[in-house]
């Protein structure tokens, strides 16, 4: 959702009303400076909604519209959701958004350039298959932990290491654009160690992006993935569209099912299936 500052609000008075960490609030709104001005408008991180709602703004109706008559069993496939209505404002720079940072992919020897439109950041690359172990997201506390993400069996995704715009258990929607599929996903792991800085505009930094699962290799049909998904491997073309601050409980285990209940959720907020064909359009040129 998006907030108006008003007169003699700071960005920590916003944070805390929202319930929002201040370091997510900069990254969903591309802040340098942790400072607000009046008038200035906020996009609120999605999972912060829900304790935003009051009667007064009518924002409490719109929160019964989303839930009504959902019960989470079962839900629309990515190319199948429809936008929410009137979510966002009718403004052509929001719904393209714009380059945000350059990640240097050394293993396929591409610059990847990261966008941010709305309230998420996406990207295209490559993907290579996790095979299951003990990821970051896992319960850390035992050895083994007993409470893996299985590769075989749960839609996920992996993000470089120190990426500061995604969270552990943050939902997103992966496409191979070369079959024309897509799947909701989960974070679940962190990959090697690359430079920490900031994503500002112009920022260059460098490792590996592009990691997923078995199953969601399965579910985008990726190359090879059958008889031996162990050397399954797309080498470009894969879109993955990411929404900061939608996670729910990080060190839970979630089934399938729930992922794709919050993932899903997410996605319609943001655009859906026709988001994703406009903002492939405009950066990759690639109509679905």
């Amino acid at each position: 959702m998006y907030y108006t500052v008003l007169p003699g609000e700071s960005f920590h008075h916003i944070c805390q009303r929202f319930q929002v960490k201040p370091e997510e609030l900069m990254a969903a709104n591309q802040m340098t400076a942790p400072t607000v001005m009046p008038g200035q408008m906020l996009i609120i991180p999605f999972h912060s909604e829900r304790e935003s709602l009051n009667s007064e703004t009518g924002e409490e109706a719109l929160w019964e519209e989303l839930n009504e008559n959902y019960d989470g069993r079962q839900v629309p496939s990515p190319e199948e959701t429809k936008p929410l209505p009137d979510y966002w404002p009718s403004k052509p720079e929001w719904k393209k958004g714009q380059k945000i940072a350059v990640f240097k992919a050394k293993d396929i020897r591409k610059d990847i350039p990261i966008y941010n439109s709305r309230a998420a950041y996406f990207y295209m690359s490559k993907m290579a298959v996790e095979l299951t172990g003990c990821y970051s997201i896992c319960d850390q506390s035992v050895r083994p932990c007993g409470k893996c993400f299985k590769s075989e069996s749960t839609p996920f995704y992996v993000m470089p290491h120190n990426t500061n715009w995604v969270s552990l258990g943050d939902y997103g929607v992966v496409i191979n654009t070369r079959t024309k599929q897509a799947s909701y996903a989960i974070c679940a792991d962190w990959g090697p160690t690359h430079e920490s800085t900031a994503l500002v505009e112009g920022t260059r930094f460098a490792g590996k992006i592009g990691e997923g699962s078995i199953h969601l290799g399965k579910q985008l049909n990726i190359k090879d993935i059958a008889p031996n998904p162990k050397q399954a491997f797309e080498p470009f073309g894969m879109v993955y569209i990411i929404f900061p601050g939608s996670a729910n409980g990080v060190r839970t285990i979630k089934s399938v099912e729930e992922i794709n209940r919050d993932a899903h959720e997410a996605f319609r907020k943001w655009g859906g299936w026709e988001q994703v064909k406009f903002v492939l359009k405009e950066h990759y040129n690639i109509t679905l």
